[in-house]
């Protein structure tokens, strides 16, 4: 009786009934209602039917398959510009790709200790006279990742060089750049047509490399005839209007050599022509954005950043890189200068009298800090004999 009763419940296990199941299926899809005769025997034209049939089957399959994907891509694709026309209607930002511009470095303005530099220089009075004081006072930190993005959003089909306008995109606003927007947004008043300005105008007599020389530089006309004006040459209310001209309207590498446009610059604002600060700044950044050395620096950090963020909406964002407090520009940068500027002096020019005072000098105050060394190292080597009553 056990054993029946084993085989009987092995016969009603249901992996033994889901087998009969399976190939009793079979069985009846192989047959298809024919008998064994008609399978076995090899008809081309029943096997091109069901090869057809089979065929007809998988395409229909396909294509119901891909028209139900099409219609689930196209719900998708409807959702996603739904989805996207909500996020910019509420204001979602889409950061554009900083390329070749992420690896650039920004250079920042630096502010002007005006107040303490009047006892030393009249640069001063002439920035007030001018109405340039502004382009001296800069706080806060500017927004690196913001100023790459500017130049990454400027639109090349949108750039007029002869009305001076250029238009960037950034983080949803657009931003058009022109001279009259800068000196508005610094509080800058430009010259009239009939002031003296410079750059100059048409018809102006342009002043010669002598009278610039004789304006800028300590001592007389080099007798080798090359004019090279170096930084540390600058009488010390140039060296600070450079400074400030360096840093804040027309950034240069670091050099200690000045180059013709801004040794006529400083000549210029000295002799009284007020420069057009705004159009210098609006071709500094064009020059700067057409500029495709990977790594070129790009200006104006403090003034681009606060004139993006000027009357606009535009967020920082947790992933923005900020530079450093805003230096300033005081007595230590000149004194600084001209101590730099004697060391390049030497190196750039060895050979004149000046290069060979400068040596002459650096040498004798390392005497004398030799001499004070000894003297030390002699008091406590060689101490003096004891007092003695002989």
């Amino acid at each position: 009786m056990s054993t029946k009763r084993k085989n009987l419940d092995s016969a009603s296990s249901p992996s033994l009934r889901r087998s009969k199941r399976l190939a009793a299926l079979s069985v009846d899809q192989s047959s298809d209602g024919r008998d064994d005769d008609e399978l076995n025997v090899p008809s081309g034209g029943d096997n091109e039917d069901m090869s057809t049939s089979i065929s007809h089957a998988d395409n229909d399959s396909d294509g119901d398959s891909d028209g139900e994907n099409d219609g689930d891509n196209d719900g998708q694709s409807e959702s996603d510009d739904e989805s996207d026309g909500e996020s910019e209607s509420e204001g979602a930002i889409k950061l554009p790709n900083l390329s070749n511009f992420v690896s650039r470095p920004v250079i920042e303005e630096r502010s002007v200790a005006i107040g303490k530099l009047k006892k030393i220089t009249c640069i001063p009075d002439l920035l007030k006279d001018l109405g340039l004081n502004p382009i001296c006072t800069y706080r806060g930190k500017a927004n690196w990742t913001l100023v790459r993005e500017f130049f990454v959003g400027i639109d090349p089909f949108n750039i007029d060089k002869e009305k001076r306008v250029l238009v960037s995109k950034v983080r949803g606003h657009i931003i058009k750049v022109t001279p009259d927007r800068l000196a508005q947004y610094k509080n800058i008043k430009r010259p009239l047509e009939t002031e003296k300005q410079y750059p100059y105008l048409p018809g102006v007599e342009i002043p010669s490399v002598h009278d610039i020389w004789n304006t800028l530089c300590h001592g007389s006309w080099p007798a080798d005839d090359n004019p090279i004006i170096l930084l540390n040459g600058l009488k010390k209310d140039f060296v600070l209007l450079h400074h400030i001209f360096w840093w804040n309207v027309k950034p240069k590498s670091p050099r200690r050599e000045l180059n013709a446009n801004q040794a006529m610059l400083l000549h210029a604002v000295y002799n009284g022509f007020k420069p057009d600060i705004a159009s210098i700044w609006w071709d500094t950044i064009y020059e700067a954005w057409s500029n495709n050395h990977p790594k070129a620096s790009l200006p104006l950090g403090h003034l681009l950043t606060g004139f993006v963020h000027k009357g606009r909406k535009i967020p920082d964002l947790m992933q923005d890189k900020f530079g450093k407090e805003v230096t300033v520009i005081g007595r230590g940068t000149i004194g600084k200068s001209e101590g730099q500027s004697k060391l390049h002096r030497k190196v750039k020019n060895p050979a004149t009298l000046e290069g060979i005072q400068d040596l002459l000098e650096s040498i004798l105050e390392n005497q004398y800090e030799f001499n004070a060394m000894l003297k030390n190292v002699q008091r406590v080597v060689c101490p003096p004999p004891p007092y003695s009553d002989e």
